[in-house]
């Protein structure tokens, strides 16, 4: 019973992982493509970003690594997926798979969420001034910009929190089978 519990549980949290991903990469097209105000100069995001020079060179790798994570966290679902169609996997093998996917997922939520923060703080360079990255996305004259801002960061605290779980289920249903096992093994030597 805990292990079709567990197998759920990793269907539902893979099959997150591919949605969030796919609506992220939906909304990184929708922010490169929208025009911003910045300082009364209107502006493609993705000229601000990638050709205007008002973003250090910097800025634009952080941003282009924060878009691959969000392609990993893609790819790690569907991972995910398959390792959990398989029918002949063993049980023992099973929740290590599933232990290391919360640390990995731990991880690599924690390396977007640096990305996101540096990126955040990388200043931009328009004439005298030099306002943050954040002060940018925050101050421009569209919310649908503020809200794709929001919801990286959203995905990123759901990534975390699912992170800690998966860890946590994997290495209680681990501990169980140990458990388990060696009650059996006490068993065949009485």
């Amino acid at each position: 019973m805990e292990h079709q519990a567990v197998k759920k549980g990793l269907v539902i949290v893979s099959i997150t992982y591919i949605v969030l991903s796919l609506i992220e990469l939906f909304n990184t097209l929708v922010l490169l493509n929208t025009e911003i105000t910045v300082y009364g100069r209107k502006i493609l995001f993705q000229d601000l970003v990638f050709s205007s020079g008002l973003l250090p060179f910097m800025g634009t790798l952080l941003f282009i690594f924060l878009i691959s994570i969000v392609c990993f966290f893609l790819i790690f679902g569907v991972i995910m997926l398959l390792i959990n169609r398989k029918e002949t996997i063993d049980h023992k093998l099973f929740s290590k798979y599933v232990l290391v996917f919360g640390v990995l997922t731990l991880l690599f939520s924690y390396i977007k969420l640096g990305y996101y923060t540096f990126l955040n703080r990388t200043m931009i360079m328009y004439g005298g001034k030099t306002p943050t990255f954040q002060f940018v996305i925050y101050h421009s004259n569209l919310l649908l910009v503020q809200f794709i801002w929001i919801f990286y960061l959203s995905v990123i605290c759901y990534y975390l929190m699912v992170g800690l779980i998966l860890g946590g289920s994997g290495l209680r249903y681990l501990l169980q089978l140990e458990r388990s096992n060696k009650q059996e093994n006490n068993k065949n030597i009485k």
